[in-house]
C-alpha cells in the first residue's frame, strides 16, 4: 500500500501538472519532468521532520547496493530437451556438449541473444557461447569421457602445446621425440611419459631438468627419470681445470704433422 500511495503522490505532483502542457521534444520533456520531481523529493512532510531527499540521504543510500555491470538479457526456454548419446544437445540446427554422463537424460536449455546455458534438476552443468551457423557444434574438453580425453591428451598436437606452454627447454625436449626419433611410437610414449613427470615433479621442475640436459646431449626417457629423481642438476658442478699455460717449450699437433 505505501508504494502504491507513493506512485499516487508523484503522479499527481508530476503528471497531472504536466497534463496541459505541450512539448515540442523528448529533450525538453525530459527538462521539466526532472525539475518536478527535484521539487517533489525537497517537499517538506506534513507530519514528520524533513522531506524526501533528507530520509533517503541519512536512511537510505548507506543500504543500496551497486547496479550489475551486465545487462539484462531476454530469455527463452526449452524444457525436456533430450542429450543425444554422444553428450551434445540440439538448438536452432547447432550442437552444445554436456558432461558426458547425461547422455540420453532430459535437461532444460536456457537461450539469450549471446549464449545458451544447460539445466539439469535446476542446476547449470554447462553453457556456451551461442554458434550462428547451423550445422556447427562445440565441446568443451571437460564434457568428454575419461577415454577420450586421454587420448586426445595424447596427440602429438596436445603434447606439444603443453610442451610450449611449459617452457623452452621442455618443448625442444618433447618435440625431439616426437619428431627427431626414427621410431615414432616409441617417441610417442616416452613424450606422453614425460608429461606425466612434469605432472608429478612440477613443471618448473621439468623444464629446469630439460634445460641442464639438453647442452649434455641427454634426451632418453630413463635419464630424464634419473636426473629428476636423483637431483642430478641441482648438484654443484664439479670446477673446470684451469687453462694450460702457453710457452715455447710446448710442441702441438702443427709441430707432430711437419
Amino acid at each position: 500500500s505505501k508504494a502504491e500511495v507513493g506512485v499516487q503522490i508523484a503522479q499527481r505532483w508530476i503528471l497531472f501538472k504536466l497534463r496541459d502542457r505541450v512539448f515540442f521534444s523528448i529533450d525538453e520533456l525530459n527538462k521539466e519532468l526532472r525539475r518536478l520531481n527535484h521539487e517533489l523529493n525537497d517537499h517538506p512532510f506534513k507530519k514528520l521532520p524533513g522531506c524526501r531527499r533528507s530520509r533517503f540521504e541519512g536512511d537510505e543510500r548507506a543500504t543500496l547496493k551497486p547496479l550489475v555491470q551486465k545487462r539484462f538479457e531476454l530469455c527463452d526456454w526449452r524444457y525436456q530437451v533430450r542429450v543425444g548419446n554422444d553428450h551434445h544437445v540440439e538448438h536452432l540446427r547447432c550442437f552444445y556438449s554436456v558432461p558426458s554422463q547425461l547422455a540420453g537424460e532430459r535437461v532444460d536449455l536456457r537461450t539469450t541473444a549471446s549464449m545458451v546455458e544447460v539445466f539439469r534438476g535446476g542446476r547449470r552443468v554447462a553453457f556456451h557461447a551461442l554458434l550462428a551457423e547451423p550445422g556447427n557444434s562445440t565441446t568443451l574438453p571437460e564434457h568428454r569421457p575419461v577415454a577420450h580425453q586421454r587420448v586426445l591428451e595424447g596427440e602429438p598436437k596436445a603434447l606439444m602445446q603443453w610442451a610450449t606452454a611449459v617452457g623452452v627447454s621442455a618443448q625442444e625436449m618433447i618435440g625431439y621425440h616426437l619428431n627427431g626419433r626414427r621410431d615414432p611410437a616409441n617417441g610417442m610414449r616416452a613424450a606422453r611419459r614425460m608429461r606425466d613427470l612434469a605432472r608429478d615433479h612440477g613443471e618448473d621442475r621439468f623444464e629446469s631438468v630439460c634445460r641442464y640436459a639438453l647442452p649434455l646431449n641427454i634426451t632418453s626417457l630413463r635419464s630424464i627419470t634419473s636426473i629428476l629423481t636423483n637431483q642430478a642438476d641441482l648438484r654443484p658442478r664439479a670446477a673446470m681445470p684451469p687453462p694450460r699455460m702457453e710457452h715455447d717449450n710446448l710442441r702441438g699437433a702443427q709441430y707432430f704433422g711437419d
